[in-house]
């Protein structure tokens, strides 16, 4: 046991998996590393672990996670950058950011985001908002997030939708919001999202029978 998983970076134009965030060491000398999905051997859902080809050292030695930063971190830096660290904290103790390293290359990617970063991002349709992103699922063979869970309208017992990920035509993290290509009464109308069902071909034929064939992306 090296560490634990933190976070998916995923590419928003075609919802594949690009790295695993994971946070290796113990406090206070700890440290997250990007790896690659493809490493993963296995994922035990009971036990709540991710095995992987790599050895301790290759983990260890994997890169930073600074080194591809997600558009939610390189946002977080830019506004560091001009406002200064004591002018705009972002929960960097350890350093100011004119310190920082390994430095980044100028323009990030601006199809990077983080998983963890647009859980609770709203959910725009094509004519209303109609609730908040609360998680995804994705795939382990072709390591792309399948489906957006979408939580629908506000309070605690808000029932829960799965919209396939192919029907997400942006992200934005200056509304912090995601865009559908669905009306809102479709979403508001979509098949409740019980956990305990096991995603599987039977669910993926459901959903693509009630919402068409998605334009875009994944499917």
């Amino acid at each position: 046991h090296l560490g634990r998983v933190r976070d998916v970076y995923f590419d928003d134009r075609r919802f594949h998996e690009r790295h695993l965030v994971a946070e290796i060491g113990h406090w206070p000398a700890h440290r997250l590393v990007l790896v690659s999905p493809w490493s993963v051997r296995r994922i035990d859902l009971p036990a709540r672990v991710v095995q992987t080809d790599l050895g301790g050292d290759e983990l260890t030695r994997s890169p930073d996670a600074e080194c591809d930063r997600p558009v939610s971190r390189q946002r977080h830096v830019e506004l560091a950058r001009y406002y200064g660290f004591y002018g705009f904290p972002y929960q960097w103790p350890e350093a100011t950011v004119a310190t920082m390293s390994p430095p980044v290359r100028r323009r990030g990617d601006r199809h990077l985001r983080s998983a963890r970063a647009l859980v609770g991002y709203y959910v725009h349709a094509d004519d209303d908002d109609v609730g908040h992103v609360a998680d995804f699922l994705f795939g382990d063979a072709a390591w792309e997030i399948r489906h957006v869970v979408v939580a629908l309208g506000h309070g605690i017992a808000r029932r829960r939708v799965l919209v396939p990920a192919g029907w997400v035509s942006r992200v934005s993290w200056d509304a912090a919001a995601i865009t559908l290509a669905l009306p809102g009464r479709v979403v508001a109308a979509a098949p409740t999202y019980v956990p305990a069902e096991a995603p599987g071909p039977e669910l993926e034929a459901r959903l693509t029978r009630y919402y068409g064939p998605a334009p875009f992306g994944a499917a």
